[in-house]
């Protein structure tokens, strides 16, 4: 029996009729997890990231954020990297924290795990490259896993206000840049992969809008993480006039291309969308246009050792073109209220903060 309040994280593998088979629940001093390491009030399982089979024994694995842990500070919060075994239980785990050894001792930042994506790494060493984004901070941070978990040294890179290939005055203050972080394949065709990063709480059309972040990621061994970037609000060419004039924009993800022009689409989550009833939210499909290249899809660039999501359907990248320019916004954008789907036959993680 779970506790009420004990945070933990369902994992439910999925019939190819998309009933669910069977669930593990992990949580502390159970499938794996040894005793007293969760504590009540961690928030375990508020954001979580398929990174592939990172330690190389077949099975997918997960990061799991907790950012309400107490590590050097009261809340600065941690990332727990599970190494998954066959019965969907937990054969070893790995604490990356700002605590002296746990990899992130010079970040000195709060709530560390409240937003999770996972990309292939960009160069050196690593197997995956895991990306955090730190609203409170509007702050994102990308690190270098090992294969056995841990933190590469000296991998950190930041993305912030003048930091990382933003320009200064680029982030509003309090826009909370970094609330929702998601992997977007190669949108560019230059052979990296691509971010997508919400501020939820940026104010560019009116007060708590939200933003949605395009970054386009440069090579690894670059001093700048970002290599470029589009903004998009509620008042970009394409949107304009297809989300509600009030409520908060933020991203949901990317999706394969659904209209069959080579391009990605981007999700837009529309919470509390003043067309429905009681505010109940909707989601907006963004078709990508503009100078993207417009070419068959192909596997990602780098693809991990398994396929993996981060909540969305495994993004296709575009094939490489030589100078291509970043795509500009959305070509158009349609509403749908969805029931919601996963893919069938697959492993679906949901985290639960209180059980």
């Amino acid at each position: 029996m779970v506790s009420r309040g004990t945070p933990g994280v369902v994992v439910m593998r999925l019939l190819p009729t998309g009933r669910v088979s069977h669930t593990v629940v992990l949580r502390d001093d159970m499938n794996g997890i040894p005793r007293r390491t969760i504590e009540d009030g961690d928030w375990f399982g508020s954001s979580i990231a398929s990174i592939g089979d990172v330690s190389g024994d077949g099975f997918n694995d997960l990061a799991v954020g907790a950012p309400l842990t107490d590590t050097v500070r009261q809340g600065d919060g941690a990332v727990y990297i599970l190494r998954m075994a066959a019965d969907d239980t937990v054969s070893s785990m790995t604490r990356i924290s700002q605590a002296v050894g746990e990899g992130l001792t010079e970040l000195s930042k709060w709530q560390v795990g409240r937003s999770l994506a996972a990309i292939p790494p960009r160069g050196g060493d690593g197997v995956v490259e895991l990306v955090c984004g730190l609203g409170s901070a509007n702050l994102v941070f990308l690190v270098r896993l090992s294969q056995n978990g841990t933190v590469v040294p000296n991998s950190t890179q930041t993305i912030g206000d003048g930091i990382g290939g933003m320009s200064s005055s680029e982030i509003q203050i309090h826009s909370r840049f970094g609330s929702h972080v998601a992997g977007a394949g190669d949108l560019n065709g230059d052979g990296v992969d691509d971010l997508v990063v919400s501020a939820e709480s940026d104010g560019a059309v009116t007060f708590n809008d939200g933003a949605v972040y395009i970054l386009f990621l440069s090579p690894g061994g670059s001093v700048n993480p970002v290599s470029s970037h589009i903004k998009l609000t509620k008042s970009s060419p394409g949107l304009s006039g297809e989300i509600p004039s009030v409520g908060r924009l933020f991203s949901g993800g990317v999706i394969a291309d659904l209209n069959g022009d080579g391009r990605p689409e981007l999700l837009l989550g529309i919470p509390r969308d003043p067309l429905q009833s009681n505010d109940t939210g909707s989601v907006a499909i963004a078709f990508m246009g503009g100078a993207m290249p417009s070419t068959s899809p192909t596997p990602s660039a780098t693809p991990l050792h398994n396929p993996y999501s981060t909540g969305s359907v495994p993004l296709p990248s575009i094939s490489p073109t030589p100078n291509a320019a970043p795509s500009p916004p959305p070509a158009s954008a349609i509403s749908v209220r969805p029931s919601g789907a996963v893919p069938l036959g697959a492993t679906l993680p949901v985290g639960i903060t209180a059980f």
